[in-house]
């Protein structure tokens, strides 16, 4: 859980993630990736799964683009066991 703007938890680390947005982005932009790599044969099988095309999985992995939300809430879903993998002690 992230703290709320405001509070006394404001700005302190929860899990591996720090409750600073910014911070969180860029923890997730190496995760992405590497969940990517991890969780699927090559960028093709990714596309397929995700209903996106090659080339936005390509830049996923080359760290150029990142995935819409829906993208990374279907991952959660879909493969539950395997969300501490992208958002660590936050799931």
């Amino acid at each position: 859980m992230l703290a709320k703007i405001g509070t006394p938890d404001a700005g302190k680390s929860f899990g591996e993630f720090p409750a600073d947005p910014m911070a969180f982005y860029r923890c997730f932009r190496n995760r992405w990736p590497e969940f990517i790599r991890r969780n699927f044969r090559n960028s093709t099988d990714a596309a397929c799964f995700f209903g996106v095309d090659d080339r936005t999985v390509r830049g996923w992995l080359e760290g150029s683009t990142a995935p819409r939300g829906q993208v990374v809430a279907y991952a959660v879903v879909a493969m539950p066991g395997r969300a501490k993998e992208i958002v660590g002690e936050a799931a």
